[in-house]
């Protein structure tokens, strides 16, 4: 693991994108240091209507995951409330 590494300043990058680490949030997965943003980009799940990743909250849902805003009706566009989606007719 990288924590028990020593590491120059200069060499604290990002694996993916090079960025330098210092002094900002990064996250290690399988060893090795990442960005916030790439992370989320290689690793958080996706959401099922805009594609991004989801950072925070999700629903899970229709064997999907999605950004609670994104998951709504697709024949009115409303939102379901209380989190439930009404029982089919």
């Amino acid at each position: 693991m990288f924590f028990f590494q020593t590491w120059h300043q200069e060499h604290f990058a990002c694996l993916q994108c090079r960025k330098q680490l210092n002094s900002q949030t990064f996250f290690d997965k399988d060893g090795m240091p990442y960005c916030e943003k790439c992370y989320h980009d290689m690793f958080a799940p996706k959401c099922a209507y805009c594609d991004g990743p989801i950072r925070e909250r999700c629903v899970n849902a229709l064997n999907k995951t999605w950004h609670p805003d994104h998951f709504f009706c697709s024949q009115c566009g409303k939102h379901f409330t209380g989190g439930k989606m009404p029982k089919p007719r």
